[in-house]
């Protein structure tokens, strides 16, 4: 499975560091391709069980270790946005994956030993041009210990 950007940028906001050593800052991952590209939350993916979506990245986007504790998406101002119905399941690992190097034959390869599901609802709606997912589950990522992977189904 190829990875594309699909929304203009993927903000991950850092939450509270509950006395860790955790930067509480916001970080810009990604930026828009120009193509529009519909997966995850977009596509007619009604009534398709199984689906999984896969995005790795870059742990030079990082400083340090930050607390996930929402998911910020912007959506592409050129197309209309439609948001897909269902639950989704959302999770986070480090993984030794490289950006555009996941495997396609088995997506349980590319998690990594800290893989943490951390949100299973519908989501929730789009305010403007901003979809905010907030994380049932906070979620440590430390870049020392690989990229960064996140699991749509």
């Amino acid at each position: 499975m190829k990875t594309q950007s699909w929304w203009l940028s993927l903000i991950i906001l850092a939450a509270f560091a509950f006395g860790n050593p955790v930067s509480a800052s916001t970080v810009v991952v990604g930026t828009w391709d120009g193509g529009g590209n519909c997966i995850p939350f977009t596509c007619n993916l009604d009534g398709q069980p199984g689906f999984i979506y896969q995005q790795v990245y870059s742990q030079s986007a990082f400083s340090g270790p930050i607390l996930i504790n929402e998911l910020l998406f912007y959506a592409d101002p050129v197309t209309s946005v439609i948001l897909a119905n269902g639950v989704f399941n959302i999770s986070l690992s480090t993984t030794t994956a490289a950006v555009n190097g996941l495997s396609t034959t088995s997506f349980s390869d590319n998690l990594g030993p800290n893989n943490q599901s951390v949100y299973s609802a519908t989501l929730p709606p789009m305010t403007g041009e901003e979809l905010i997912i907030p994380l049932s589950q906070h979620f440590l990522y430390n870049p020392r210990f690989g990229n960064l992977l996140m699991t749509v189904s």
